[in-house]
């Protein structure tokens, strides 16, 4: 399950684990860059990673690929 909020700014994303194995990731997807958290209940911390909207498109494009090295170009 997942939600999706629109701000001015921002897209946020909620991803929650169906089984509640794992703590929900969130992603705040802005015009240039992309974080994606997750809270750890057990140190009552977040972990935060902050990659750009390239990384997170390429990432997900990862996901349809077998094991290779790959090259990607933007288009305009």
């Amino acid at each position: 399950m997942f939600t999706v909020e629109m701000s001015d700014k921002t897209s946020d994303v909620t991803v929650v684990c169906d089984e509640n194995l794992y703590p929900d990731l969130k992603l705040v997807i802005g015009d240039y860059e992309v974080f994606i958290s997750q809270h750890c209940d057990d140190t009552d911390t977040s972990n935060i990673i902050r990659i750009s909207n390239r990384q997170f498109a390429e990432m997900l494009l990862s996901m349809e690929h077998k094991e290779g090295v790959y090259n990607t170009t933007l288009k305009k």
